[in-house]
């Protein structure tokens, strides 16, 4: 009785630390990036974020353009400045943070522009912050705005 109580108890604490379900790969968070759900894109976002899957970048970019969901967007921006890869990402970022008329888009970009170090859009983010500083649209975005210039400014 003791083997088979042991035995058991071996088995429960095999299947409950193995997980259920495998984590996916790169490729299938970056294909869930075209899915029509919102929470699965959402979800693609910070997983290829947290990964730092510079592969994703152009799918990324793509997403935070191209996306109606301000939710996706600020989401796609976020996961572009967690991968901080210069160049594409910089540029769709400066593009959703100036062209943007959607508060927390252009958060999440203005953000995600800060955390990429890329000296070639020094101006670029320069140039958005005081644009963003001196807006009456969105106090949010005017206060990280002025944040941001004091930190940039050291």
């Amino acid at each position: 009785m003791s083997f088979k109580r042991n035995g058991l108890a071996a088995l429960a604490a095999l299947i409950i630390t193995v997980p259920l379900y495998a984590e996916k790969s790169v490729d299938e968070y970056i294909a869930d990036l075209q899915s029509s759900d919102a929470a699965v894109q959402i979800q693609a976002c910070r997983s290829l974020g947290a990964a730092k899957a510079e592969g994703a970048t152009g799918a990324l970019a793509q997403l935070l353009l191209n996306s109606s969901d301000d939710r996706v967007a600020a989401h796609a921006a976020a996961a572009l400045g967690a991968i901080g890869k210069k160049g594409e990402a910089s540029a769709a970022l400066v593009q959703a943070a100036g062209a943007s008329n959607r508060p927390a888009v252009q958060y999440a970009s203005l953000l995600a522009l800060a955390n990429i170090d890329d000296g070639d859009r020094k101006e670029d983010l320069d140039r958005l912050l005081d644009a963003a500083a001196a807006s009456d649209a969105d106090a949010l975005n005017r206060d990280l705005a002025e944040k941001l210039k004091a930190v940039a400014a050291r």
